[in-house]
């Protein structure tokens, strides 16, 4: 299996406006999310965080 990096637009992490993303995850901790958008042409997944 190959390793992916993903990433989390802020503005997906939470439901509001979010200044600071540490203030709501931590480094290295695994999340539960929902995909919301895929792009097969630019290979991209987009994510947000489950509350």
């Amino acid at each position: 299996m190959d390793l992916k990096i993903l990433l989390i637009i802020k503005s997906n992490m939470a439901d509001v406006y979010v200044e600071n993303p540490a203030d709501y995850v931590k480094l290295h901790e695994h999340l539960e999310v929902e995909v919301i958008q895929l792009d097969v042409e630019r290979k991209r997944i987009g994510l947000r965080k489950r509350e």
